[in-house]
């Protein structure tokens, strides 16, 4: 009966939009998925993703959003397709994630300021990391990034001060505004060496057709070939004591 008298004496409510999942406080598990469903061990401080399909993009928070900041496992089924946007944002105490072959991409801000995460690995399956996916991840060490990546989006991996080495591979042909801005600890750049858009000389990574320089370091050579320092280049780069600019 109380569940009926909910909205009864609302008189100046005018329309009312129930969101996807609402939970009860304290439910530590619901849906976030047409066909997926989440649950949260308090006890082990893991949040378990199961089923099949895409996860949904959560613009304001995921339901779990309660626990954010106590989360420090995730373990994500072998059927999910897709990680959407913010899904796992500010999970601050994170520090383990495994992301299975079933994943295609990676939504925006997906991980966005998950500090306590030291190391990932990105699956052969993805085909683009989003838009500010790993931003201020900021005790992120090393990243693998697979041969079947094709995208990497703006500010991707930016304020990542603990990453000290970065590989681009041969399938790369995008690379978004300031993807790794402000990574103060970076001292390293490679480029495969198959790569069609990119190469990577002296610790700067270049564009082929226009000799522009996208990226450098606090160990980049400045090659003689470079004819543009892009944009935001060396944006962040605290650790640079001297450049010399052909």
């Amino acid at each position: 009966m109380k569940k009926l008298l909910s909205f009864l004496i609302c008189t100046a409510l005018i329309l009312s939009i129930i969101p996807t999942a609402v939970f009860a406080a304290g439910e530590t598990s619901g849906q976030c998925g047409d066909n997926l469903t989440w649950s949260y061990n308090t006890a082990t401080a893991t949040l378990t993703i199961s089923g099949t399909g895409d996860m949904f993009d959560f613009y304001i928070g995921a339901p779990w959003t309660s626990y954010r900041s106590s989360i420090r496992y995730i373990v994500i089924s072998d059927r999910i397709t897709r990680i959407g946007l913010s899904a796992f944002s500010e999970c601050t105490d994170l520090t383990n994630v495994t992301i299975p072959n079933s994943v295609a991409s990676i939504g925006e801000s997906a991980f966005y300021d998950c500090s306590g995460l030291t190391s990932i690995t990105v699956p052969d399956s993805v085909t683009s990391i989003g838009d500010y996916a790993f931003s201020n991840c900021t005790g992120l060490t090393s990243i693998t990034i697979p041969d079947s990546v094709r995208s990497i989006g703006d500010g991707a991996f930016s304020d990542c001060t603990g990453l000290t080495s970065i590989t681009i591979p041969d399938s790369v042909t995008s690379i978004g505004r300031m993807a790794f801005s402000s990574c103060s600890g970076l001292s390293s750049i490679t480029v495969g060496t198959k790569n069609e858009k990119y190469f990577s000389n002296g610790n700067c990574l270049i564009e082929k057709d226009t000799d522009k320089l996208i990226l450098g370091c606090k160990n980049s050579v400045i090659p003689h070939s470079v004819t543009i320092i892009g944009d935001s280049a060396f944006y962040g780069c605290t650790g640079l004591t001297g450049i010399t600019i052909p």
